[in-house]
């Protein structure tokens, strides 16, 4: 979808994400409409587990979106590690989609690079819209085939990222 740069936010005095986003995305109004609701909505959500998301900007030449910086890597660290350490971080992620489903979202690409650790460890959801369709590993066969996005689609994509981190 494009590319991230750590920054530095000179207003709030901490460091932030900034993804620039592809042009060619960009160009397509309907996907880019529903990726500003999207943002809005994510935006909305407070959950300790969700990394915050400020919104979608755009200027005449670029569309970014400014976000929560998150320096622990994603956790495809984690693969391979004991049960107790993989579900350590993996039910708080189960909490964040919980939250994000009873808000009426559905993530549609839950996967270990989604999952975005915090310094001190905690687990942060990340990247929701999953715009493209999700990632063809952890989509559910529903979701391949283009039905509508559904809160099954997210927890087959949980159990594939436990399947795939144990």
């Amino acid at each position: 979808m494009g590319d991230v740069y750590k920054a530095h936010d000179l207003r709030l005095d901490r460091d932030a994400a900034i993804k620039i986003l592809s042009p060619e995305l960009m160009q397509n109004a309907a996907l880019a409409a529903a990726l500003s609701d999207e943002c809005e909505r994510v935006a909305a959500l407070t959950h300790p587990n969700i990394l915050g998301v400020d919104r979608l900007y755009r200027s005449a030449r670029h569309s970014w979106l400014a976000m929560e910086y998150a320096a622990g890597g994603d956790l495809s660290l984690l693969r391979g590690r004991s049960c107790e350490e993989v579900l350590r971080v993996v039910v708080p992620v189960a909490s964040a989609l919980a939250a994000a489903h009873d808000a009426g979202l559905v993530h549609r690409d839950v996967k270990p690079a989604n999952v975005l650790l915090s310094v001190d460890g905690t687990p942060l959801l990340a990247d929701f819209g999953g715009l493209m369709g999700g990632s063809p590993f952890s989509a559910s066969p529903q979701q391949l085939d283009g039905a509508p996005p559904s809160v099954a689609d997210d927890m087959y994509g949980l159990g594939a990222l436990l399947y795939e981190l144990l």
